[in-house]
């Protein structure tokens, strides 16, 4: 937490590996990250079920399946994300950084 212009999207950008720092280093930052950004990014003419599935295919369908259906998208699951609400794309979006 911070005022405006504090740097704190900047650091975030830097651990995300989305900026370079100018100096200084970060150390141990876990491989894989994944994050959900103001705007959801998602494949707007996929379903729910592939906007998961392309960046989670180790996963089995049924995992993504039961990730959508537990956060009320199970009528959702096979819909075009583009007829979807912004709550529900929200939690499209959440359901793939989290299954990332």
């Amino acid at each position: 937490m911070g005022p405006s212009g504090e740097g704190k999207t900047t650091l975030l950008n830097i651990l995300m590996g989305l900026e370079k720092a100018d100096s200084g280093s970060i150390e141990n930052l876990p491989h894989n990250k994944s994050a959900v950004f103001q705007e959801d990014r998602l494949c707007e003419s996929f379903s729910a079920f592939t906007n998961v599935k392309i960046v989670s295919d180790r996963l089995a369908d049924q995992t993504i399946i039961a990730h959508l259906k537990q956060v009320g998208l199970g009528e959702a699951v096979n819909q075009k994300v583009s007829t979807l609400s912004g709550g529900q794309k929200r939690r499209v979006a959440l359901v793939r950084a989290l299954l990332a």
